[in-house]
């Protein structure tokens, strides 16, 4: 059963998706407080729980991701077979989050994310950065590419790891090593 982690949850909208796709066990991290606190009053009125161990964390003193999943001694670390991040903003964040990424996705793992706004960014410089820390692109789209397929896209993936929304230049990644 896949393992996934959201990097920016924020309020944890998307907690009804994750059941939907098969996704059993989950951790959210996020930036802001008051985020977390709404992802948690939503997944304890979450009619499904009983079934599912979702768990949500503030990151730690300004500690990184990977610092807070450490402190927090969570026991997928490394294993997580999904990891998303959406309005990663920008180049130089997006080798942030992808240094951030290489250290808790298991291989041949899935890796889903959003820019804010792909018109500024370069997707061969993304690509490559990519490429050099072992992931190979399997998708990119656009708002309006996305808008001329079908609402679940037609991926090699499974279920579990389609179950994103895709916006302004979504990309999907698969580790490789």
């Amino acid at each position: 059963m896949p393992a996934r982690l959201d990097l920016v949850v924020g309020r944890g909208t998307d907690i009804g998706k994750w059941y939907k796709n098969g996704i059993r066990t989950a951790i959210g991290l996020d930036l802001e407080s008051a985020s977390i606190n709404e992802a948690i009053r939503k997944y304890r009125t979450f009619r499904n729980k009983e079934y599912t161990d979702y768990t949500f964390y503030s990151l730690f003193d300004g500690k990184s991701f990977v610092e807070t999943l450490r402190h927090a001694r969570i026991p997928h670390a490394h294993r997580f077979s999904i990891v998303t991040c959406y309005f990663v903003g920008s180049e130089a964040n997006f080798c942030v989050t992808l240094t951030t990424v290489v250290q808790v996705l298991a291989m041949g793992g899935v890796f889903i994310g959003t820019f804010e706004d792909s018109a500024g960014v370069d997707r061969d410089t993304v690509k490559d950065l990519a490429d050099a820390s072992g992931f190979d692109l399997v998708e990119w789209k656009s708002l309006e590419e996305h808008h001329r397929t079908l609402k679940q896209p037609a991926l090699p993936l499974s279920d579990a790891a389609r179950a994103t929304c895709f916006s302004d230049g979504t990309f999907i990644f698969v580790r490789r090593f």
